[in-house]
């Protein structure tokens, strides 16, 4: 046994004997050709990451996020991301999100680097554990702008189809984290409101306000972000608003008319509170006409309202609200007295033009109307005055105008407007003081009203043709041909004056308002307690008109050739009554008239009834 032993030890080094001298007689030649070089996999890897770009502008924190896709293939170790080599993340899954906040960062440019290391999926001993490793960087510039937003140019506000449209330049490039429509009161610095504006509106460049219904606003748009808010230049709107007037049906009634509201599709209706039992009434707001069964007043302003509704709102919106009134008006008022010219088809009116302080100057002022609309045709200014008193006419004679002032009256030229002749009350009568001077067919009638006595003179002759004392009140045609004094009618003949009948007192107080139509031969007259009478004094026949009584004001119409009969209303306050009288007797209609005590008066002529307020009425009382 031992010895296999040894003899097998003696054979093993036989062996390797023999081998070291064969591989000492061979020679060997190295080359490049004698080795393999292992070829790395190509990386599968990927790293998205979410809202950040190159050379993107960051002026707020933006919320980014990465994921890693390995494919089935690459292990993520580890991700580092920096702003500027500062560390901002440090993670191992495979997806995160991280914050990029401009707020430490300077303005300008700043590089944020995402640095991500995993395995090299070469499936080698060293890839499975771990020694084997990519490592790739991802670099983004970006911009930290910490500018305030740059102001939007607002270009137009406009209304269409019953709202309102805004229009404003290009935002591109403008930074901004909010935006709001400002709607202000005109000349305020404090809106009205804010309407929120999204980026999609400020995108489309223009935006329907469909909120706003106040006739007069300024816009502008606030943008915003959280370094500072800009407002662009405010933009005025100024809408017409919707006119309120009434139409008078009859003495009992009348119609209110309002027109469309320019922003109707702003709202949804209006809310009228109707007169005289104050009940609401809903009402369209592309305007129409409601029937009130309420007396309208002429004459007088009364205030009305329309209040702005939307359906199932609380939200309170203005109103439009105007004191109107019945009729239309003119451009001449407070004329001193109003009269119809037949013959030129126009009315004349005289103004005295100053102050309305004792003894200042004022200009005499004839105008001539236009008998539809009443624009003036013609005015002159012809003197200067220092009273408060001047009468006019048209003599039924000549067609001229006459102008009667306290110690004077003139025959005017109704063309040219220019005074043809001169009558003065000195060439007659001394002092003038106390006298009231009209020109009436060449005589002249000067009344003292101190002395209560009265002259009448004929001016082509110089002679006196009647002189009395007057009791109560003296009236004169506006041809001559009649007077009334002392209760008693006269009529003209063969150049003086002849008494033809004595007009009976009621409860001892004589006729207070007198009215000759010497073409009709009619005298109409009244006093504050009786009936008013039509008298013709050719046929000697009266016609009491029995439905009215208390008239203190009696007007003609010589075109309609109907009476307007004025009776006060004591129980009215600030109300007298108009009634529409024919020849016959008959009250044909009548309407409240508003009356204060400031010389409002109220005229029949050429089929209108005017008011020296400056208004008229076409319709209705005519």
């Amino acid at each position: 046994m031992p010895m296999k032993v040894i003899q097998k030890r003696w054979t093993n080094l036989l062996i390797h004997f023999l081998l070291f001298s064969l591989f000492s007689s061979c020679s060997f030649q190295f080359s490049d050709d004698y080795f393999v070089e292992l070829e790395q996999p190509e990386s599968s890897a990927l790293l998205t990451v979410s809202l950040l770009e190159d050379n993107m502008i960051v002026s707020q924190p933006i919320m980014s996020s990465y994921v890693f896709n390995g494919n089935n293939k690459h292990r993520l170790y580890s991700v580092n991301i920096t702003i500027d080599n500062r560390g901002i993340l440090g993670s191992s899954n495979t997806s995160d999100s991280f914050e990029i906040n401009p707020d430490p960062l300077s303005e300008g440019e700043h590089e944020v680097a995402i640095k991500f290391q995993y395995s090299s999926g070469s499936r080698s001993l060293a890839d499975q554990n771990d020694f084997e490793r990519y490592e790739s960087i991802l670099r983004y510039t970006i911009i930290v702008d910490k500018s305030s937003p740059k102001p939007i140019s607002i270009l137009g506000v406009e209304v269409i189809d019953g709202s309102i449209f805004l229009n404003w330049n290009s935002v591109e490039d403008n930074i901004f984290q909010e935006a709001h429509l400002n709607v202000y009161p005109p000349n305020d610095y404090s809106a009205l409101r804010k309407i929120e504006l999204n980026q999609e509106i400020i995108n489309s460049l223009q935006f329907n306000d469909t909120i706003s219904t106040d006739l007069i606003m300024d816009f502008s748009i606030t943008l915003k972000n959280r370094y500072g808010e800009t407002e662009s230049e405010r933009i005025n709107l100024t809408l017409d608003k919707p006119k309120l007037y009434g139409e008078i049906i009859d003495g009992s009634s009348y119609k209110f008319i309002w027109a469309e509201h320019p922003l109707y599709n702003n709202f949804d209706n209006y809310n009228y509170n109707v007169r005289p039992n104050n009940t609401f009434v809903t009402l369209s707001n592309r305007g129409g006409e409601y029937v009130v069964n309420d007396a309208p007043t002429f004459g007088q302003q009364d205030y009305h309202s329309l209040n702005l509704q939307r359906n199932n709102s609380g939200y309170g919106l203005h109103h439009v609200s105007e004191r109107i009134h019945f009729g239309k008006t003119f451009d001449v008022p407070w004329g001193q007295t109003y009269v119809f010219n037949k013959e030129r088809n126009t009315i004349f009116t005289v103004v005295l033009d100053g102050s309305s302080s004792f003894n200042a100057p004022r200009d005499v002022v004839l105008y001539e109307l236009n008998p539809e609309n009443l624009e003036v045709l013609n005015s002159r200014s012809l003197f200067t005055i220092y009273d408060s008193y001047v009468d006019l006419i048209i003599d039924p004679v000549t067609n001229d105008i006459i102008l009667d002032l306290f110690d004077s009256s003139y025959f005017v030229d109704p063309t040219s407007l220019t005074i043809k002749e001169t009558f003065e009350s000195t060439d007659y009568v001394a002092p003038s003081d106390f006298i009231i001077t009209r020109l009436r067919n060449r005589f002249l009638i000067i009344e003292r009203t101190n002395g209560s006595n009265v002259s009448i003179y004929n001016t082509g002759t110089d002679e006196l043709v009647y002189q009395d004392a007057v009791d109560y009140r003296f009236f004169v045609a506006e041809d001559g041909s009649a007077i009334f004094n002392q209760g008693t009618i006269y009529l003209l003949n063969n150049q003086s004056y002849e008494a033809i009948k004595t007009i009976e007192t009621t409860n001892n107080v004589s006729a207070h308002e007198v009215l000759f139509i010497p073409e009709k031969q009619l005298c109409v007259y009244s006093n504050v307690y009786g009936n008013p009478v039509i008298y013709n004094y050719e046929q000697n026949t009266s016609i009491n008109v029995s439905a009215i009584t208390n008239i203190y004001r009696i007007n003609y119409d010589s075109v309609n050739e109907k009476l307007t009969m004025f009776q006060r209303d004591y129980d009215g306050y600030q109300i007298d009554m108009a009634h529409l009288v024919n020849l016959n007797g008959q009250v044909e209609k009548s309407l409240e008239c508003f009356e204060n005590n400031t010389g409002l008066q109220y005229y029949p002529l050429n089929r209108k009834f005017i008011s020296n307020q400056g208004l008229f009425l076409d319709t209705y009382f005519n």
